[in-house]
């Protein structure tokens, strides 16, 4: 009956943290204006959202969940309809991809350049740069520092995670954090749900279309990222480096103006259903610190993570930065347990 759904209902939302109980009022009143939206047929709420909030299944965190969602699928529509750019499906993206000429792919070669730049300079900055310092434990691996700054213009912060990686070598290292369609991070990574890759022909550029699950409880749903990534490349100082540059970030836009094919690239929408996250820079820095690693065998390595994106989609600050924050920890610990058991499984092979 309506009474005893009212009764589970509260019973749910009591069993919400406290912030998210603080949230509850404008994501009620984000997901009254989406079901206007969706009655003016202005915007159709992904059929999953519709499915959430019809089921609340178990928990105050599944009833979060289904508020968070309807929250991200207004603001989504938001962003599309004040955005300045012209949004139309004319083209396909993988048409469009394999138009680009070779201007074109000079362009993104060197905003992904710049990318590598900024990454090694961040990498490289002295403790006074950073606003925040703490270390914390990684589980396999140890102490880790993490390091974060707030940056002008930016709505979430630059995230950095420095940890010593005991008995790895720089092929274990890169197959933990390479991508490819069926790569070894989509086993382990939690965040990660597929990617989708167009390579450019001629180059050591790959086109990613990054596609994510839900995280931080369904608060940040699925995300659509797109990104423009490079090759590994060996330093004259030994290190190694591997970074990706957001197609719609702001890094992106003076690299792309004046090329039409590119524009119409960078301004694709996310697909239905998805919310469009940025990937401004990423990127991972491998510095070996024995002679062992130098050589190629099993050392010790020295590895940054560098993560500066923007969840989109209305999520609130404290839950991107907590979700960027727990991206990088996800990753150091996830890959050090994949590697392990890869180990183990070739171990019992032999």
């Amino acid at each position: 009956s309506s009474v005893t759904a009212g009764i589970n209902l509260a019973g749910r939302l009591c069993a919400l943290s406290k912030p998210q109980q603080k949230m509850l009022p404008l994501l009620w009143a984000w997901r009254r204006q989406a079901h206007l939206l969706r009655a003016s047929n202005w915007l159709r709420i992904p059929a999953g959202v519709a499915t959430r909030g019809a089921g609340f299944q178990a928990s105050g965190a599944a009833t979060f969940t289904f508020l968070a969602s309807g929250a991200g699928a207004v603001s989504s529509a938001w962003l599309l309809s004040t955005s300045k750019f012209s949004y139309s499906r004319c083209e396909d993206r993988a048409e469009i991809a394999s138009g680009l000429t070779v201007e074109d792919v000079a362009k993104l070669q060197t905003a992904l350049d710049k990318g590598y730049e900024k990454l090694l300079d961040w990498a490289d900055s002295p403790d006074d740069f950073w606003d925040d310092k703490k270390v914390i434990n990684l589980r396999g691996l140890g102490k880790a520092l993490h390091k974060s700054k707030k940056m002008s213009g930016f709505e979430t912060r630059l995230h950095c995670i420095v940890a010593d990686w005991e008995n790895v070598s720089l092929e274990e290292l890169q197959l933990v954090s390479g991508v490819s369609e069926d790569c070894l991070k989509l086993k382990f990574d939690p965040i990660l749900d597929n990617f989708q890759i167009h390579s450019l022909e001629g180059s050591e550029l790959r086109l990613v279309k990054t596609n994510t699950h839900p995280a931080l409880m369904g608060l940040i749903s699925a995300r659509e990222v797109d990104s423009v990534l490079g090759a590994w490349r060996h330093l004259s100082d030994k290190r190694v480096i591997s970074g990706a540059v957001g197609l719609q970030s702001p890094f992106m836009v003076p690299h792309v103006r004046g090329s039409e094919r590119l524009e119409a690239l960078c301004r694709e929408p996310p697909r239905p259903g998805k919310i469009r996250a940025m990937d401004h820079t990423s990127g991972y820095l491998l510095v070996p610190l024995d002679k062992a690693a130098e050589t190629g065998a099993r050392g010790r390595w020295k590895v940054i993570y560098i993560l500066l994106s923007e969840a989109g989609g209305g999520v609130p600050a404290w839950a991107a930065e907590k979700g960027v924050a727990k991206a990088i920890v996800d990753w150091f610990v996830e890959a050090a347990r994949a590697l392990d058991a890869m180990r183990k499984s070739e171990a019992d092979v032999k």
